[in-house]
């Protein structure tokens, strides 16, 4: 089907668990690598500096706590811009299961752990839907959303928040997911605008210490939910800020015009009033 393309495959194990990478060399500049939890990839594209890591898995259904424990005791998170996808044979909340399986795992929050205390995001589809299903009805009827993608918040630093989709079509058992950037392409810098110096000031510190604990008090939210939640706070102390500046520097400004009320009442020397004037017009 794509002669002229790349292909990076794994053996089957089974009847299932095979991967394959394939990618168009013309737009990727991409050098791959087998890995125990899947291929990994280092991909370069056509006309942009940033480099991604991507990370094509297969999870296993048995035997599902000893995969993730090895897979985050690796030092695969700590390769930089890291994007993971895949079959991950788990969900991580309710709202991705359907029909009766609807009681809650624990090893699921515990993923969901792992993902915040790295910083790990959970690229959700803007319409939810399962991405596998039993093939059964009614009574009988489950299905998951088990195939996803993981993406590191450094990639969303440099890209912006990409956008996933899922196929309302089944292939075999499973639908088709797929991600995407914006149109825009990549950039640089913060998805939204920071001001740095925001940073040495200690009431700031104390503001967002404070929102992050609230926050993580709810173990339920994700790590992109608590981001968004911060840059409203950091929104709103700027606004504030801003504000307090503002009557700050008015206060200054009316005790500045009473002391040259002042001095010009009283007998002053010529060169001193000719500076006191320079002054006010320079404002």
């Amino acid at each position: 089907m794509f002669p002229l393309w790349h292909i990076a495959a794994s053996e089957a194990n089974g009847l299932s668990g095979g991967l394959a990478v394939m990618w168009d060399p013309s737009w990727i500049n991409a050098k791959a690598y087998k890995c125990f939890v899947g291929i990994f990839i280092s991909v370069g594209f056509r006309g942009h500096s940033i480099p991604i890591n991507t990370l094509n898995i297969y999870a296993p259904y048995k035997n599902r706590s000893h995969f993730w424990e090895k897979f985050f005791d690796s030092e695969i998170f700590d390769i930089d811009s890291l994007m993971t996808a895949g079959d991950l044979n788990i969900t991580l909340s309710t709202e991705g299961r359907w029909g009766k399986c609807k009681q809650r795992e624990s090893l699921s929050d515990k993923i969901r752990n792992e993902f915040l205390h790295r910083n790990l995001i959970d690229v959700v589809p803007s319409k939810m839907m399962p991405t596998w299903s039993n093939g059964r009805i009614e009574e009988a009827y489950i299905a998951k959303r088990i195939d996803w993608f993981i993406v590191h918040a450094n990639v969303i630093d440099k890209m912006g928040m990409p956008f996933s989709t899922i196929q309302n079509v089944f292939i075999s058992n499973h639908r088709p997911i797929s991600l995407c950037c914006k149109e825009s392409g990549f950039r640089s810098g913060y998805p939204f605008k920071f001001n740095r110096s925001c940073l040495q000031d200690p009431a700031f510190e104390l503001e967002i210490s404070k929102a992050w604990k609230d926050l993580s008090a709810n173990g339920l939210a994700t790590f992109r939910d608590k981001m968004s939640s911060l840059k409203k706070v950091a929104k709103a102390w700027k606004i504030k800020k801003r504000q307090s500046n503002r009557t700050t520097l008015q206060g200054i400004q009316k005790k500045l015009n009473d002391i040259s009320i002042l001095l010009k009442a009283n007998s002053l020397p010529s060169s001193l009033k000719c500076r006191i004037n320079e002054l006010e017009r320079e404002k």
